[in-house]
């Protein structure tokens, strides 16, 4: 999707009443029920011109957990596949390899299918406002799905 169709889709959401922007983690502890899935930004910040670079997935991961801790530290229950998946990556880069790591971690249809349960489980999604998020595919992809349930969506950042 090009920048100009992400803008496109965050505006059209500006007046969907299942989704709120502006919301930070001390609002996110009044509202939050159960399980909310934190979705963070990866892929461009891991592999900036598609090139899979450890360090930069690990700095990705690094924020998702910072935001996974504020909210935590506020009594919200959030799971982050980022974080989660960074140990999966690191894991099979210290078994079978850089290349097959980075294949791994760049598998958009994997990873799909992977967080599919925790999106499920999830009661509503927050996308915290590091830089990218309007950008993701990803993060349009799990907002779109909790959109058509629909569930609640909270954004940090504004459109």
């Amino acid at each position: 999707m090009s920048a100009l169709d992400a803008k496109a889709f965050w505006a059209d959401l500006r007046d969907h009443p299942s989704v709120r922007f502006g919301v930070t983690v001390e609002l996110m502890a009044k509202v939050a029920r159960g399980q909310v899935y934190l979705a963070t930004p990866y892929t461009r910040l891991a592999a900036p011109a598609g090139v899979y670079d450890p360090a930069r997935a690990e700095d990705a991961a690094a924020l998702a957990a910072q935001w996974q801790r504020w909210l935590a530290m506020r009594g919200v229950t959030a799971v982050s596949p980022i974080v989660q998946s960074q140990a999966v990556t690191r894991d099979v880069r210290s078994w079978k390899g850089g290349a097959a790591a980075a294949s791994l971690a760049l598998d958009a249809a994997f990873w799909t299918r992977w967080c599919s349960p925790m999106l499920d489980a999830s009661s509503a999604i927050y996308v915290p406002d590091i830089a990218g998020w309007r950008d993701s595919d990803g993060i349009r992809h799990e907002v779109s799905s909790f959109v058509a349930r629909p569930r609640p969506v909270y954004v940090a950042g504004w459109p």
